[in-house]
């Protein structure tokens, strides 16, 4: 079983680095076309994955089956009065055809996933690269070579920052990613016990027994602690011990991923009266953590072992994925560098550098590196982001390549710099109209700052600071004074939102968002204003009239 895991697992890794040699490699007469081949290899990667799973389950779950029932019969026969088990019978039929078709279907959703983030990071990459390359403000003439690097080069930074072919477990801030390959691993781990628990819980009740006992392993987990070495009964009616339901609480014969135990059979006959009293004692006792501090500390320190390797492991793929043949090539040699502190430090310069290089020779083949490398204290690479993002204000003048653009940024001050990354926000999502500079978005926001900022308002908050999206709403599509125009938001007057935070009308009310912000809203005759805890405004919406 132990090597047709690693020979599934050697496929994985063979279509993610036959896809990412095309990414660092391919070649293509233009952008679409790069994309689109790209996409095809990863439709055709996904259908080999979708194939060698489907063989493996085929092969393997009814061979975990029947081995882990034969092992039951030759252990226990005698004692279980046990005919040779008649592995076609229902019960292990329906039980190996319900494993493998679960199988089939977590690693389909996992194949499945990890296709679609891989076709948008391609999407996204080309469509990045596309409208670069219609960027008049740049003042650069792109061919269809340097448009395609552009994509390559965007790719390349999303797959070595999230990964290629990964899945993703959970969701908001607590949510990580993990190789495609790993996430089989552990499918394929995790269904190989539980399907051997499976075929011992149903050899016993095809012979009438109804007992099993989980074993035990040290260190364990907190949760299995709480269950392991515990007699269970299948079917929950004998009294003296605990239904099989509570070890295995999640439909599952198994207790979570990746988890070391077992239930095997637990003979009764087999048992002194005084060894089934001490069993039914032991297992009906509280679902508590009994480990000492030894044992928890040292489950912690293999686990943070684990986790360090994963780590390695992960940061390996990174490397490779962002610089190719520059990077070690090896696992083993990436750790070897990681090791040693003046090999790591120029590795994870080399690494840092990498796309800030790239970028700049696609955007701005002019620009010499040694440029950015003497500013100290700097984040470039994000300079760098957010240079290739602001869209309107390059358009509009403010800035026309990146070395001017930070000028424009360590130059003006935080207060201003803020404003301004608020104003192009704004303008390229189309919270305000381009017709508005930022000279008139500054001039607003003074008269927030002079009007609004140190007000208390009507139930004894004090307004601190504002966030520029307040800035976009005073604003609006049009401007406050004028009749209402269909599918423009109107602003709302600075006086206006005064009056609601000064007089509001309705009682202000803590109210929290499903990502646990809290504010008040503030409201007036015309219009609502938003305060959060910290007493920033954070939005302002006018009412609509009757005729709007």
């Amino acid at each position: 079983m132990r090597a047709a895991i690693d020979n599934l697992l050697e496929i994985y890794v063979l279509s993610r680095d036959e896809l990412l040699n095309e990414v660092l490699n391919g070649k293509g007469i233009g952008t679409k076309v790069f994309a689109n081949t790209l996409l095809r290899s990863l439709q055709k990667q996904i259908k080999k994955l979708k194939k060698a799973s489907s063989e493996y389950i085929k092969a393997e779950i009814p061979k975990a089956y029947r081995k882990a029932l034969k092992e039951l019969y030759s252990e226990y026969a005698n004692a279980l009065r046990m005919e040779k088990p008649n592995l076609f019978a229902t019960i292990h039929t329906e039980a190996i055809e319900t494993a493998a078709r679960e199988m089939q279907y977590q690693i389909s959703s996992g194949l499945e996933q990890a296709g679609r983030r891989a076709q948008r990071y391609i999407n996204i990459a080309k469509d990045e690269a596309l409208r670069t390359e219609g960027l008049k403000a740049t003042g650069v003439k792109f061919g269809s070579g340097q448009t395609l690097e552009a994509m390559k080069e965007s790719l390349k930074s999303s797959l070595s920052g999230q990964g290629f072919l990964s899945v993703q477990y959970g969701s908001g801030p607590n949510a990580y990613q993990v190789g495609l390959d790993s996430y089989v691993n552990m499918v394929a781990r995790t269904t190989t016990k539980e399907v051997g628990n499976l075929a011992r819980v149903n050899g016993l009740i095809e012979t009438g027994h109804d007992l099993v006992k989980m074993t035990e392993h040290y260190p364990t987990c907190s949760l299995c602690a709480t269950l392991q070495g515990r007699v269970y009964s299948i079917s929950g009616k004998d009294k003296r011990f605990p239904p099989l339901s509570k070890a295995f609480t999640n439909g599952y014969k198994t207790v979570h991923p990746n988890c070391r135990h077992i239930v095997t059979p637990w003979i009764e006959s087999l048992q002194s009266p005084e060894e089934i009293k001490e069993a039914s004692a032991f297992s009906s006792r509280p679902f508590e953590d009994s480990r000492d501090k030894k044992e928890i500390d040292l489950y912690n320190s293999q686990q943070a072992k684990s986790r360090e390797y994963r780590e390695t492991l992960g940061a390996y793929e990174r490397y490779k994925s962002r610089l190719g043949s520059e990077a070690p090539q090896t696992h083993k040699e990436f750790v070897k560098v990681k090791n040693d502190p003046e090999q790591w430090k120029q590795l994870q310069r080399k690494y840092a550098v990498k796309p800030i290089k790239d970028a700049i020779s696609v955007e701005h083949p002019d620009l010499k590196l040694g440029d950015f490398e003497v500013i100290k204290g700097i984040d470039t690479r994000k300079d760098v982001e957010e240079f290739l993002t602001s869209r309107s204000a390059q358009e509009r003048g403010y800035f026309t390549d990146f070395a001017s653009f930070q000028k424009f940024k360590y130059n003006t001050g935080d207060h201003t710099y803020k404003l301004f990354s608020g104003y192009s926000r704004a303008v390229d999502l189309g919270d305000i109209l381009p017709l508005i500079n930022f000279e008139t978005y500054e001039q607003v926001a003074s008269e927030v700052e002079k009007e609004l900022i140190g007000l208390v308002t009507s139930d004894g908050m004090k307004i601190t600071d504002y966030k520029t999206h307040f800035i976009d709403r005073i604003i609006g599509q049009h401007h406050a004074g004028d009749p209402g125009i269909p599918g423009l938001r109107k602003g709302v007057s600075i006086e206006d939102a005064k009056d609601a935070l000064l007089n509001s009308i309705m009682t202000p009310l803590h109210r929290t968002d499903d990502k646990g912000r809290s504010s008040k809203k503030y409201e007036s005759e015309v219009c609502v204003v938003t305060l959060n805890d910290l007493g920033e405004l954070i939005q302002t919406n006018p009412k609509r009239r009757k005729g709007e």
